[in-house]
């Protein structure tokens, strides 16, 4: 991975040493973590940060809150959560979250694009703007979507299944011609710590819909991305 040889991994320091650490960060293109995505999808959605400290590490990202209860979109430095019952919810300071991953967005590239793409042409375009297959990138695509599907997910309970079974009940929501933002990060297709590959929550711009990104299909879109090549998770479980 290009970013091995400047990977942070951190566990159980105070939340005060990591503000002053990460905002020494904060123009150096770094990608946070909090938590594992392994630890996190075996069925751990009980974290101890909330967002009035992860202010600090990032004004762009995605992830959920306690108890998998929904699909958090962080963009501009605001945390929204997208719920099971069609309506997206301001995220309070004292909220804690299990997941997410932030960065503070500063994208050196945008590109137009003027024909129409699915989710899985979008992909196929911004992989051969990419060099490299083991880089991490945040990206923010924004536009008219003709068709857009996205999926929450129900809040869990003790035992907490695996992500992978939670996500068989999910619940789907389906618009057309909606306007909005797409917020991810391309992650290594090979790794233990992110996801791999492209993650995308989605952003209405009324603010009244969301949503983790199954698929859609848009054209004039305009997209920004930004190399991020330091990565620093950690976890206060």
């Amino acid at each position: 991975m290009q970013i091995k040889k400047n990977v942070f991994i951190l566990f159980l320091f105070p939340v005060l040493f990591f503000c002053s650490a990460f905002q020494s960060l904060k123009n150096t293109n770094t990608y946070f973590q909090y938590s594992s995505f392994g630890y996190f999808s075996n069925g751990n959605y009980l974290g101890n940060i909330s967002f009035c400290k992860l202010k600090c590490m990032g004004d762009f990202g995605l992830g959920t809150i306690n108890y998998l209860d929904g699909e958090l979109t962080v963009l501009h430095g605001v945390p929204y959560i997208f719920k099971t019952d069609g309506k997206l919810y301001h995220v309070t300071g004292s909220t804690k979250t299990p997941f997410v991953c932030l960065t503070f967005f500063q994208p050196k590239t945008r590109i137009v694009i003027n024909k129409v793409l699915d989710f899985a042409g979008i992909q196929t375009y911004l992989d051969s703007m990419f060099p490299s297959e083991n880089s991490i990138y945040a990206i923010e695509i924004t536009g008219k979507f003709d068709y857009l599907k996205v999926r929450s997910v129900n809040p869990s309970s003790k035992p907490f299944p695996s992500l992978s079974i939670v996500i068989k009940n999910q619940v789907v929501f389906e618009r057309t011609n909606i306007e909005g933002t797409l917020v991810g990060f391309r992650c290594p297709s090979s790794n233990n710590i992110m996801f791999a590959g492209y993650h995308f929550h989605f952003l209405s711009n009324d603010k009244k819909f969301g949503g983790h990104v199954l698929d859609f299909k848009a054209a004039n879109l305009q997209i920004k991305y930004q190399l991020l090549d330091k990565l620093f998770m950690f976890n206060f479980q």
